[in-house]
Formats: C-alpha cells, sequence, structure tokens
C-alpha cells in the first residue's frame, strides 16, 4: 500500500537539510531565491495548519497493515484524499494548472539578478 500521508502537524519540516546552493540562495540574489523564501514559509504554514498528527497518521498505518485487503493507495489524511480526488477527477493539464497556480508568489520564482 502506497500511504499517501498530506501534511501532517509537526516540526519536522525545520529541519529539513538546505544544500549549500539552496542557503547560498537564500542569501544572495538568484533565479532560485523566490522559491526558497516563499516555499519555506508556504510549507510551515500548512504543517502548522495541518489537522493531522504523527499519532494519528502512525495508527492509520497500523490500520492498514492489520487490514486482510489492504488498499493499493491510501489517502490518509483529509489533504490527500482532496489532491487525490482532484487527481482523479481533472485532467492532468487542469490538475498540474491548479497547482502551479496555488504556489506562492509563483510570478517571482525564477527572477534573477
Amino acid at each position: 500500500t502506497l500511504v499517501q500521508p498530506g501534511f501532517v502537524r509537526s516540526d519536522s519540516f525545520e529541519r529539513v537539510y538546505l544544500s549549500e546552493a539552496a542557503r547560498r540562495a537564500l542569501l544572495v540574489p538568484s533565479a532560485y531565491s523566490a522559491y526558497y523564501e516563499y516555499m519555506g514559509a508556504f510549507i510551515a504554514r500548512l504543517m502548522r495548519r495541518a489537522c493531522a498528527t504523527p499519532e494519528r497518521l502512525a495508527a492509520r498505518i497500523v490500520e492498514v497493515i492489520e487490514m486482510d485487503r489492504p488498499p493499493l493507495r491510501l489517502p490518509a489524511t483529509v489533504d490527500a484524499y482532496f489532491f487525490y480526488l482532484l487527481r482523479r477527477l481533472l485532467p492532468r493539464r487542469l490538475y498540474h494548472g491548479f497547482l502551479y497556480r496555488n504556489l506562492p508568489n509563483i510570478k517571482k520564482w525564477g527572477d534573477g539578478p
């Protein structure tokens, strides 16, 4: 079973490894600066507002392990289920367009010195 966890309320995003290039992009303007600046805050906001907790997600995984006939895919949180439905209902081009348009400050991405 592929467990699709979605966003989980935790502080794990604070310990994400940033490469030297990523750290440099945060300090010195480049084509990647906006991405690193806006995505970090965006992910932090989503993680802090998530309803799912690590404990609930772990309990859901245990349920799947104990099933006689587990599903191939399991959207384990409300937001994961939402994106699962969107992906199933929308044509790929519309789905990807929706995701792209909802990225934070996407129009600034790729701008550089």
